[in-house]
């Protein structure tokens, strides 16, 4: 039910950063959920990714794009109809960044995403304990070294 909504308000707001912001959404939305979630509404996601690739704000195409490469992970097909149905200029801009992406499964994309693990700490030399004789100044020679 929101992405109606969703992509209604992408195409008709005048604000370019409901526009921005609604192109990050998208772009979150086809990288998170899952396919089944989206398959009703494929051809409006290809509407709003498309009306977001020809945005007039700079970051509202670039979320766009991102978004076109999450829903070309999971509709082959209708992404390569939208690809083609770009302005030149446009679909230069996508296939520029292809690089190896639209090879890419769902798979090996998120791996590319995950982080690596923390390098493991060197092991810590024993404990050892210092205790401060009760008796009188505050030089060193009151401390003892207990192993």
């Amino acid at each position: 039910k929101i992405l109606p909504i969703l992509v209604r308000e992408l195409t008709t707001s005048k604000n370019k950063e409901i526009r921005k912001t609604l192109c990050e959404f998208l772009d979150q939305l086809v990288h998170t959920w899952p396919t089944h979630a989206m398959d009703k509404h494929s051809a409006l996601l290809a509407e709003g990714i498309k009306k977001g690739i020809c945005d007039a704000d700079s970051e509202a195409r670039a979320f766009s794009r991102k978004a076109y490469w999450g829903y070309a992970d999971h509709f082959k097909e209708e992404a390569d109809k939208l690809l083609n149905s770009l302005e030149g200029s446009y679909r230069k801009m996508l296939q520029g960044e292809m690089g190896g992406s639209m090879s890419n499964s769902s798979s090996s994309h998120s791996l590319q995403h995950q982080s690596n693990p923390p390098p493991a700490k060197p092991a810590l030399p024993p404990r050892t304990s210092w205790s401060r004789s009760s008796t009188s100044s505050n030089s060193t020679s009151d401390y003892h070294h207990h192993p």
